[in-house]
């Protein structure tokens, strides 16, 4: 094929030495180069073409397309501007502006376009798989298979929509109709890489590890650098405990590069953390839609694996995400500093720390609460294997999210939660993070230095105690008082580390906000309590502030009495909370403590 098209170029290059200004041939060349992705080329023939027929529709569009594919979207969005004026009713234009605003993540306004284009023309396939994929994008799955559907009715060998309806189905959680449209896809093409590595992540999530492997490494004989298919690769073996596969296909599949907008954003006493953009170009699964570059964060592992083993053997027990915390996505070699790197989702809100003291004073109880509720969701799930062991605000991360629908879906004998999203509404959640300190329950931490916040610390970690689900309760009470101030534990009170430790273990507990219902700082209390023993578990908790939530969320005329006095609680504490001011934190005033493990 392209052969043919430098063959092609070399006539036109013929034909325009006898007429420079034939202003059908620059067009015709420049679609000939844009085909090869030679797109600076093309530009320069349709710039040339316009210059000769200045309202040409056809050079217009194309060098619109052009820009698009080299993600100068707003030049192209201004040329298909252009053409629309001179044909309003243009069902291609009206199309090719509708990628282009999905390009740009504006799904609303892709919608629009693309509608518009299908009442011109109703029964373009093309169009129609187009809008399905950005329903997908959206959430709107009912309405993406619609018109997968109607676009396989028109045309039913088209790839494209068939590979969309079972990423679709995958998605959702349908696993068995998403194998049966990816095999019907492969009857069709059995070398498409990319159905073969849906293929294959759908055996992978039904526990299916050999046919899961099987079509992955027949994906990436044929697009040996697809790094999604490297990193389904990659995690697939972690699965199979072939560690030393999953290090090299993670490592292709997460290639640091030189002066790739890597910077430094945390750095601790147990790893540095830094933002960078994922500069992968490649469809998402199949999907028209190329995915944008995006920010991920990556932490120096400082010699040890443990904290992504951990991280990342939740992510594989867990059947959702929101029951889980921080999405791992796996690890990278940095060889400019001779280290590895743990490659997970970026916190676009900062921790719960600084979160707090951006926007106290614009935070409600309702709020609080639903942030609370997922913490000790989280830490629930958590406490199902392990213990966290260095718990407190730094570590839960905050990050925008559409705002979701949690529907379960039956998985051979377990039952998995599906989120799917409500369009375009974001929602601010807490994730934990930082389990580099965490052990399974069992396990003994005799070789291990036992390290935290001071102000964080239970008590009996203090004298050297090793951390405990119960010390993890108790690091929930301190963040119920930073819930309920605005301020870290400790804040304005002027003490030596060691002093401040005494103080702790006699009793010392951080204060709550002037208003703040009795029944939280009770609960908060019970889990600050002295005696490990008598603190609550994260279920019971989760389960209390799940109430509460309820509570808040209903009409007075729906409650009880008693239900009345405590929503009546928290709504007070809300207007005193907005008439007075919120002094900004610091959070480098924590101060990290190291004991040796208590033999």
């Amino acid at each position: 094929m392209m052969g043919r098209h430098e063959e092609a170029i070399s006539d036109f290059n013929k034909l325009l030495e006898v007429d420079p200004n034939d202003a059908s041939s620059l067009d015709i060349r420049g679609i000939t180069y844009q085909k090869m992705g030679r797109y600076e080329e093309a530009i320069s023939d349709f710039n040339k073409s316009l210059e000769i027929v200045p309202n040409n529709e056809i050079s217009l569009n194309h060098r619109a397309i052009s820009y698009r594919m080299m993600g100068r979207y707003e030049e192209s969005l201004a040329d298909l501007n252009r053409s629309l004026v001179i044909d309003p009713n243009n069902a291609s234009t009206l199309y090719l502006r509708g990628i282009t605003y999905k390009k740009m993540g504006r799904y609303e306004e892709s919608l629009a376009e693309l509608n518009r284009s299908l009442v011109i023309d109703p029964n373009n396939a093309t169009v129609l798989n187009c809008r399905g994929v950005t329903y997908q994008m959206l959430g709107s799955y009912k309405k993406s298979l619609a018109d997968y559907n109607e676009s396989l009715e028109i045309n039913p060998n088209y790839l494209q929509a068939i590979n969309n309806r079972g990423v679709a189905y995958q998605d959702i959680g349908r696993y068995e109709e998403s194998l049966t449209v990816f095999n019907k896809s492969l009857e069709i093409d059995p070398n498409d890489a990319a159905v073969l590595s849906n293929r294959g992540f759908t055996y992978k999530t039904m526990g299916r590890y050999e046919e899961s492997l099987a079509d992955l490494n027949k994906s990436l004989e044929i697009d040996p650098n697809n790094a999604l298919t490297l990193n389904i690769s990659g995690t697939l073996y972690q699965q199979m405990g072939r560690h030393k596969e999953a290090l090299s296909d993670l490592n292709k599949s997460y290639e640091i590069k030189a002066n790739k907008n890597i910077k430094q954003i945390g750095k601790g006493g147990f790893g540095t953390v830094y933002s960078a953009t994922w500069i992968d170009e490649k469809d998402y699964r199949g999907l028209l839609l190329t995915r944008k570059q995006c920010t991920v964060a990556l932490k120096s592992l400082t010699g040890s694996f443990d904290e992504f083993k951990i991280h990342y053997e939740y992510q594989l027990n867990r059947f959702s995400i929101d029951n889980y915390g921080i999405e791992i996505y796996g690890i990278t070699y940095n060889s400019f500093e001779n280290e590895y790197l743990m490659v997970f989702e970026y916190a676009d809100k900062g921790d719960l720390r600084h979160y707090l003291s951006k926007n106290f004073k614009i935070l409600d109880w309702r709020q609080k609460i639903k942030i609370l509720r997922t913490i000790s969701d989280n830490l629930d799930h958590i406490h199902q294997n392990y213990v966290h062991g260095d718990f407190h605000s730094g570590n839960i991360l905050m990050i925008s999210t559409r705002e979701s629908v949690n529907i379960p879906y039956d998985i051979g004998d377990k039952l998995a939660l599906v989120s799917l999203n409500l369009g375009d509404k974001i929602s601010i959640e807490p994730k934990i993070s930082d389990l580099g300190l965490s052990r399974k329950i069992n396990e003994t931490t005799a070789n291990k230095k036992i390290c935290g916040e001071v102000s964080s610390s239970a008590p009996e970690v203090l004298l050297g105690k090793q951390p405990t689900r119960e010390s993890d309760i108790y690091c929930l009470g301190i963040i119920m008082s930073e819930v309920s101030t605005g301020k870290p534990p400790f804040e304005n009170i002027s003490r030596t580390t060691i002093s401040l430790e005494i103080d702790i273990y006699n009793g010392l507990r951080p204060e709550f906000a002037s208003g703040t219902p009795d029944v939280y700082i009770k609960l908060a209390k019970q889990c600050m309590d002295n005696d490990p023993m008598k603190r609550p578990t994260a279920k019971i908790v989760y389960e209390q502030l799940q109430e509460w939530e309820i509570i808040l969320n209903k009409e007075q005329n729906e409650l009880n009495e008693e239900q009345i006095q405590i929503r009546n609680q928290f709504l007070e504490t809300d207007k005193i909370i907005s008439s007075t001011s919120n002094t900004s934190l610091k959070h480098q005033d924590a101060v990290d403590i190291c004991h040796e493990p208590e033999n």
